[in-house]
């Protein structure tokens, strides 16, 4: 528009010029020598305009022969260019297509004729024909000459980087992590690098600092970043717990006011303020998270949250807190049949298991079935039925991930370090198996059996779990009142024991009923 518009004033300007001159007439005299010449004014400026053309065009064409070598030069750079772009373009194509032969015979082309060698397209298309060759010897030497321009730096940091992760090299990995966070501290995969590796050093305070660096950057949402937060504030709580009581019930409190549902930061609090005697803050604690989501591990500190109290008390609050949580849950059964078995009350535990006796009964309804016939009359028929069902029955809920199963909720994966991976529930259900663990498990029960057998947690196998505080499992069963110890405050009870055959401290257990079956 301004070129249009500088047209229209030069245009105008000429013609008033003109039209000026054709009012004010005169006259030029040029003498030169013997010569006399008389030119008019407007035949004057007309012949120096036609004059500055010439020269305007004089000068293009001279400039324009003298650059002729640089006008070949440059088209046939265009050219060479154009035909190392489409090299370039259809090398892309072969790597995306898996062809790596016709990917060769491109990036030949493309070195021809392009001689960028800081071209992060061409650097980027010879790291994924490396790639598809498995070739990581020039994979790892792409990638490093990556890092030396500066277009292409944090992309070949990146690809060393997850090149080294994939060769297990620790040491060289965090020396990467080092410079790349020097570089560039922002950047999403290197946030989530720090965040693996504060995981695995088990820096959980310095963890969620990075969970809020992501939440800064957008990399991930608020809701997201309060799940991580809870969970990494749950697992610094629980290191805490044995030496630092304090800081520990503060941080869990915290990360319960995130995510109550979450069963680690509610237990670990319960514990701790049963053990400071603040009852009624233990119960609103175990009461909430209930609601939520029902788990074992609950009731069992709740009705231990008051030490000393006997069995009937205990059956007392179990129904109390039932009545708080959904209706029809059969954590809410076990739990109510566990409470009436250790008072004593066999048809109240009786009534709470039928509604969960089918097809599908699990295992631990099998056993508290048992105790209940060997409390009721003693019938070693039925006893043995029951003990015979549950050796087939479907397997007990357990913490699961990644084809790992713990006996307790632990914050990341021990396969592969992710974090809040682990779910409570059936292997048979599949419930409690992320999209990534596609796991085929046949309805044949052997077949099921071997399965569990090879995925089965042994702290032998584990012995970095040794250390963990971990969540009580009570062993539950029948309850002798003439054989009633002193009790104790059971859920400050760190031991871990087989949640297969959970019993009181006050009673035999469930192994003994085997022993009664010939």
């Amino acid at each position: 528009m301004s070129k249009i518009i500088s047209f229209l004033l030069i245009v105008l300007f000429g013609a008033f010029l003109i039209s000026w001159l054709s009012d004010h007439p005169g006259f030029v005299l040029l003498n030169w020598g013997s010569y006399e010449i008389t030119i008019s004014l407007l035949i004057l400026f007309i012949g120096l305009f036609v004059f500055a053309i010439f020269i305007i065009f004089a000068w293009v064409g001279v400039n324009w022969v003298f650059n002729i070598p640089s006008y070949v030069k440059d088209y046939y750079l265009k050219k060479n260019h154009k035909k190392g772009t489409d090299a370039l373009s259809r090398g892309m194509v072969s790597v995306a297509a898996g062809n790596f032969i016709d990917t060769d015979e491109q990036i030949r082309k493309v070195d021809k004729y392009i001689k960028d060698k800081e071209n992060p397209f061409v650097l980027i298309l010879k790291a994924q024909n490396a790639n598809l060759k498995e070739d990581r010897v020039s994979l790892k030497n792409i990638f490093e000459n990556m890092i030396k321009y500066e277009d292409t730096k944090i992309l070949g940091m990146r690809g060393l980087f997850t090149l080294l992760k994939s060769e297990e090299s620790v040491e060289k990995t965090r020396n990467l992590l080092t410079s790349a966070i020097e570089y560039k501290k922002d950047e999403p995969w290197v946030l989530e690098a720090m965040l693996d590796f504060q995981i695995l050093d088990r820096n959980w305070n310095g963890a969620q600092k990075t969970i809020e660096m992501q939440l800064k950057n957008k990399i991930i949402n608020k809701q997201v970043a309060n799940r991580k937060k809870a969970v990494l504030m749950t697992a610094e709580a629980q290191a805490l717990e044995e030496n630092d009581v304090e800081n520990s019930l503060k941080i869990a409190i915290e990360a319960n006011k995130l995510e109550p549902d979450l069963i680690a930061s509610s237990s670990i609090a319960a514990r701790i303020y049963s053990d400071k005697g603040q009852y009624s803050k233990a119960d609103r604690i175990i009461e909430k998270s209930w609601k939520i989501n029902p788990h074992p591990d609950l009731s069992i500190i709740y009705s231990y949250i008051i030490p000393g109290i006997p069995p009937k008390e205990r059956l007392s609050r179990i129904e109390n807190l039932i009545k708080k949580g959904p209706k029809d849950n059969i954590e809410a059964a076990i739990s109510l049949a566990t409470a009436a078995i250790q008072s004593l009350d066999v048809e109240k535990a009786r009534k709470a298991l039928n509604p969960y006796i089918n097809n599908n009964v699990q295992k631990r309804v099998c056993i508290l079935m048992s105790e209940i016939e060997t409390i009721d009359n003693g019938d070693q028929g039925k006893i043995r039925e029951w003990l015979v069902k549950g050796l087939n029955a479907k397997s007990d809920p357990v913490w699961y991930a990644n084809n790992y199963i713990s006996p307790m909720w632990l914050p990341a994966s021990p396969v592969t370090g992710e974090l809040d991976v682990f779910r409570w529930g059936n292997i048979e259900d599949l419930t409690c198996i992320s999209n990534e663990d596609k796991i085929t498990i046949s309805n044949n029960r052997e077949e099921i059996n071997k399965t569990r057998e090879t995925l089965e947690f042994t702290e032998e196998n584990n012995p970095d779990l040794k250390q963990s505080n971990l969540n009580p499992y009570i062993k539950t069963t029948l309850m002798r009142a003439e054989d009633k110890p002193k009790e104790k405050n059971i859920i400050s009870d760190k031991k871990s024991l087989n949640q297969d055959s959970i019993h009181s401290p006050d009673d035999p257990g469930v192994e003994h009923l085997s022993d009664k079956i010939d």
